[in-house]
């Protein structure tokens, strides 16, 4: 088509944007409503010519259900023989290969705020049902509009066929998969090469190869260094296993320098005030000797640990918990202060069980062990632990160490038996480092539990929640629900048709207790736990549409319930470090509520 020209009897094609060996990019407008549009033509050869039903355009159809910030919406999907035309909200703003024009190179700031915007995108992508690849990341395909807000532009390699996907891509961004004839599939690792080799040329001004090799990225940061590198591992094994991997990294280097901002700003306030007082803020916690130094105890060492850098902080909690292992507000305040940006790390995680292990000189029992004698704390900490691997984990068996979690907190509550004793090992052969306590290691022994590591406990087979619950406290009882709540999940994804509808019955019934606990104030207390938890639920309920149907819940009490967790969600009040997060959470939770009630209807549509 040329310019002038009306697709489909209501867009008129008024500029051509671009070309590109797949075909041409218009700006249109509609005719009726006089909006304009951006129109992408996709040639897809002689082969797909008449299938309008064919797996392409239902693949196109699944695409225009795609609603995210950084995607640009989709609104129609139009055949024309051998050619579809997209028809997509057009995106004013400058592509950011216009930036790097001439070898030009961004800021590290601006690299990092490229990164954690892309791999938001790639986060929602691969969330979706199948995962959605974008196949040609590059710096063309990125815009940046004036507000700062970054599009990912150009999914036409997405809709392509796997054997044509293999020689999709461009020069530079494309993965050695891409390139392969093996029979290997592009997936999300995919992805994360071409943002590492877009984060490359935007750090550089050069284009990456796959044969250059680099100890650093040149004219950048360590940290940000050393996470391209991982992002342009030639094996896909070696990169990072999902977005929600990279996203998880990217957080942690945001939360390092946000606490390095705010110490530098406390000094200044401190340095304003008195001097003496930021000089000895400055000094002392690196050279400080808990033997020495008796004015530190364990409230004073856990209020600090929030005020000084990240591995200084770790030291004030190693300090705090060696005082008084017993004691749960170390614990639980250091998984507050790692979940400010919604992100339980793999580094973060790694820390606490060391510390759950850590066995003091001339003792043999864990601190978990001593803190387990606390009944309450134990409770709380290890239902907090569960929530933690629940919501923030980005590990794929975080759920089922989720669960491990929520066994011990009921357990610990009196409700049930432990199932299993905890199974112990030594750990050996560790290297000595100094926990901030003047003890090394080499004379401390660790010990680690398994049940955490995925015992994956449910409750027992014909064990109702009030029976479990009975008389308990609000957190045994909130341990009870997740636990049946997962026990419920996991057997709708591994059973038949008939076992799924009940299994969905149940799943039912437990969310409907968790959002009563919510109306009655006792609900989940991370703002950013509670907006997770209503986005997964839209999603599950999307899923179990049909088998809700089958299982006896109508079509009007599934919508009653889509509409109670939109209305939680929108109730949830938000502090301003975790703003930004929740924003992309709540305008995901907005897509979701409409895709869950789509697929009730559908349901309805089917049953009927």
């Amino acid at each position: 088509m040329q310019v002038g020209e009306v697709l489909a009897g209501k867009y008129q094609l008024i500029k051509q944007l671009g070309t590109g060996g797949e075909g041409s990019v218009f700006l249109a407008i509609h005719l009726q409503t006089e909006m304009f549009w951006a129109i992408k033509e996709i040639r897809l050869g002689p082969d797909y010519a008449g299938q309008a039903d064919g797996g392409v355009c239902h693949e196109l159809q699944m695409m225009k259900r795609l609603k995210n910030r950084h995607l640009p919406q989709i609104i129609d999907a139009i055949q024309d023989g051998a050619c579809i035309w997209l028809v997509m909200e057009h995106v004013r703003g400058m592509p950011m290969d216009q930036r790097l024009k001439n070898g030009r190179v961004l800021s590290a700031e601006e690299v990092r705020d490229v990164a954690e915007q892309v791999t938001d995108a790639l986060c929602y992508l691969e969330s979706r049902q199948p995962p959605v690849c974008h196949l040609d990341i590059k710096p063309s395909n990125l815009i940046r509009r004036p507000d700062g807000l970054i599009k990912l532009v150009d999914f036409g390699s997405a809709w392509k066929e796997k054997e044509q996907i293999r020689r999709m891509g461009t020069d530079g961004y494309a993965a050695p998969e891409q390139y392969r004839a093996d029979g290997m599939k592009p997936d999300v690792r995919t992805d994360l090469y071409a943002l590492g080799a877009t984060l490359y040329r935007m750090s550089t001004g050069k284009t990456w190869s796959g044969a250059l090799k680099m100890s650093s990225v040149p004219n950048c940061p360590k940290e940000m260094s050393d996470l391209i590198r991982k992002c342009l591992e030639e094996d896909p094994a070696d990169r990072f296993q999902s977005a929600q991997l990279l996203r998880a990294r990217l957080a942690a280097m945001r939360r390092r320098r946000k606490r390095e901002r705010g110490r530098v700003r406390l000094l200044a306030s401190l340095a304003m005030a008195c001097p003496a007082a930021a000089l000895c803020l400055q000094i002392l916690p690196a050279a400080l000797d808990l033997s020495a130094d008796e004015s530190w105890n364990y409230d004073k060492l856990v209020r600090e640990a929030g005020v000084v850098s990240e591995e200084e902080s770790r030291n004030y909690y190693r300090k705090a918990v060696f005082l008084d292992p017993g004691r749960g507000e170390a614990y639980l305040r250091y998984l507050s202060d790692v979940q400010t940006d919604g992100v339980f790390s793999e580094e973060e995680e790694m820390f606490l069980r060391d510390l759950l292990h850590t066995v003091r000189p001339g003792e043999e029992q864990t601190y978990e062990e001593l803190l387990a004698a606390e009944p309450e704390a134990y409770l709380e900490t290890a239902l907090q632990i569960g929530l933690a691997y629940w919501y923030s984990c980005p590990r794929e068996d975080s759920r089922r160490i989720a669960l491990g979690w929520f066994g011990k907190a009921l357990a610990q509550g009196g409700a049930v038996q432990e199932p299993d004793p905890v199974r112990k090992y030594e750990s050996e052969g560790r290297s000595s480092f100094d926990y901030g306590t003047g003890i090394r290691t080499d004379h401390v022994s660790h010990k680690r539990s398994f049940i955490e590591e995925g015992a994956g406990q449910t409750l027992p087979e014909g064990t109702g929640f009030e029976e479990m619950a009975r008389e308990e406290s609000d957190l045994t009882k909130t341990a009870a629900l997740y636990l049946e709540l997962g026990g419920s999940l996991e057997k709708i994804h591994s059973s038949n048709e008939e076992e799924a509808a009940g299994s969905a019955g149940r799943y039912w019934e437990n969310l409907g207790r968790i959002l009563d606990q919510s109306r009655d104030g006792q609900g989940l207390e991370d703002p950013l736990m509670q907006l997770k938890f209503c986005r997964e639920s839209l999603y599950t309920l999307t899923f179990l549409a049909g088998d809700l149907t089958r299982s006896g819940i109508s079509s009007e009490e599934q919508l009653s319930r889509i509409r109670e967790v939109e209305t939680l969600a929108r109730k949830t009040r938000i502090t301003d470090l975790q703003k930004e997060m929740s924003d992309r959470i709540l305008e995901e939770i907005e897509s979701a509520g409409q895709s869950a009630e789509e697929a009730v209807r559908n349901s309805s549509k089917n049953s009927s």
